[in-house]
């Protein structure tokens, strides 16, 4: 009999290692899931905290308020306050200059990006003189960005004709009248220069002479209106946002 037993305990402690092990198994699985569970929400705390940083460093948003602001950058800031709203290592050395005249500039990058160049009245980078807008992201409040057409342009300026200058030269492509159009009233907030879309042009194939196009060159002064226009595609290549001291209000009333 003694023998018999021999061979149910054998089974018995087979089947008991087995259930030991899955039952350890078990905890293993479980202790594994807590883990894993516990670093989701530890990487999710990490990330609230990221995006908390990020919206402190003022990087979540770039809307332009006309006078205001552009994004987090406002009116009476210094290089100082730059610094504490987006980080050091979010600004670059920059420099503004046309015919000559340069202006000592930071530029402000966002995830490696450049968005803004915020240009100074001098070296103390006490007072911004203007910000030119580098990214197509930023948009105007009237919609219009970096890469905005010529005849969108036209559109919106409830389709009265754009005076602006020649291309290729300091003051290229400076817009220089709205003819009392819908964007007449936007003089002073900011300012648009336009340059030639070279993307996948070919004046050949749009049947432009070299005449045509040394034409539309240099220091003079074009309109939206001229049939060279229908061929020759043209954007937004500029845009400087300006903001209005107490002073500058006190003249427009």
């Amino acid at each position: 009999m003694k023998h018999l037993y021999l061979p149910l305990l054998l089974a018995f402690s087979v089947s008991w290692g087995a259930c030991q092990k899955k039952e350890t198994e078990k905890k293993q699985d479980k202790s594994a899931d807590e883990i894993a569970q516990k670093d989701d929400k530890k990487q999710e705390q990490d990330d609230k905290g990221k995006d908390k940083e990020t919206k402190k460093k003022g990087l979540e948003g770039w809307e332009v308020v006309p006078q205001k602001s552009v994004g987090a950058i406002t009116a009476n800031m210094k290089y100082a306050d730059l610094e504490e709203a987006f980080g050091k290592e979010n600004l670059k050395k920059d420099e503004f200059c046309i015919e000559g005249d340069c202006r000592p500039a930071t530029k402000v990058l966002e995830n490696d990006k450049e968005m803004v160049s915020v240009v100074w009245e001098n070296e103390t980078k006490r007072k911004i003189e203007f910000i030119q807008v580098l990214s197509a992201r930023i948009k105007l409040p009237n919609d219009i960005h970096l890469g905005t057409t010529l005849k969108t342009l036209v559109k919106k300026n409830g389709g009265k004709a754009i005076k602006f200058s020649g291309f290729d030269w300091d003051m290229s492509g400076n817009i220089q009248d709205y003819n009392k159009g819908n964007l007449d009233k936007t003089v002073g907030d900011y300012s648009i220069g336009l340059a030639q879309d070279k993307e996948g042009f070919d004046a050949k194939k749009a049947k432009l002479t070299e005449a045509q196009m040394n034409m539309v060159m240099g220091d003079v002064t074009l309109t939206s209106t001229m049939p060279i226009f229908e061929k020759l595609p043209v954007k937004v290549d500029r845009i400087h946002v300006f903001f209005r001291t107490e002073k500058d209000n006190k003249k427009r009333k």
